[in-house]
């Protein structure tokens, strides 16, 4: 991707139904730092 330019993409996660907790982490380039998001699944 171009420099300045973004990427936007939409996704779905399906999860059990007992109540929980889902991590999502990620990273933006080979070797860059993460973003982590925790929330209740």
């Amino acid at each position: 991707m171009l420099p300045g330019k973004t990427y936007t993409f939409h996704i779905a996660y399906s999860v059990g139904a007992q109540p929980g907790e889902m991590q999502l982490v990620f990273e933006p380039t080979f070797n860059s730092d993460k973003a982590a998001f925790v929330g209740q699944a």
